[in-house]
């Protein structure tokens, strides 16, 4: 009897002993990495490994599980896991559904990457503007309903997407394109710095990660320069800021 229970044991046992084995790999793995430090962004976070980078995108509505992750490589033939997307960086053509990420790409100098936006009714960057009026650039009509013929014919190399609703028809239909998808969801953050720091999310797919970074510490020193100023000021009137939408007033965080 006592050997019958030990023959039934001992399958189980190997199968923890298993499932401790690789949760420790993965922890080992990770922690092979060097860690980019980010002081107020939450929803994000960017390794370097070996022979590529590790950019993890974290889900706001979902307990921040993780929504997605990105393998950036230079060479298409270096190898990474499996659980992800491998991208080649710098990128080379892009396609932006937020007016927001323009700013990004603006400071960083890589306008000249955005082949195709959406609702340029919306826009308010010339350099775009000019691109769209030359047809250099194409609109591809609302985010909510956007052209996907015109997207397939222009093929960029990846759409970058607010993740404002992953399971509706337009982000489904995006998704049966092939063309890879970058979530960047900076407008989920709960403080203005948090937003500013997703610049160096947007430097690692450019390779520009010190640019991106020397870029962020001018912004925070100036944001926490006026900041200081301002709680200095004795008059203090009421303003009340944000956008009315079919009802509902949007409100900016900080």
């Amino acid at each position: 009897m006592k050997k019958l229970l030990c023959l039934l044991y001992l399958p189980l046992c190997l199968l923890l002993l298993s499932c401790g084995n690789s949760k420790q790999n993965r922890n080992s793995e990770v922690a092979e990495g060097k860690p980019v430090d980010l002081l107020y962004a939450k929803r994000f976070s960017i390794v370097h490994n070996t022979d590529y980078t590790t950019v993890t995108v974290y889900n706001p509505w979902q307990n921040n599980e993780v929504y997605d992750t990105y393998y950036l490589v230079k060479d298409e033939k270096v190898r990474v896991p499996e659980n992800g997307h491998k991208i080649k960086i710098p990128l080379q053509s892009l396609m932006i559904n937020s007016a927001t990420h323009l700013g990004f790409m603006e400071l960083l100098g890589e306008l000249d990457k955005v082949k195709g936006v959406f609702s340029s009714a919306y826009i308010y960057n010339p350099t775009i503007l000019k691109g769209v009026a030359e047809g250099k650039i194409k609109d591809l009509g609302d985010a909510f309903n956007l052209d996907i013929e015109n997207l397939i014919l222009l093929h960029p190399q990846a759409i970058m997407t607010s993740a404002y609703n992953a399971d509706d028809e337009n982000s489904k239909r995006m998704k049966q394109t092939g063309i890879a998808i970058i979530y960047n969801i900076e407008w989920q953050e709960k403080t203005l710095l948090g937003r500013a720091e997703w610049i160096k999310f947007m430097g690692a797919f450019f390779d520009k990660e010190q640019l991106a970074d020397s870029i962020f510490h001018s912004v925070e020193t100036r944001y926490n320069e006026i900041k200081a100023a301002a709680a200095k000021v004795q008059n203090k009137p009421g303003i009340l800021s944000g956008q009315d939408y079919r009802g509902s007033w949007s409100m900016p965080t900080g």
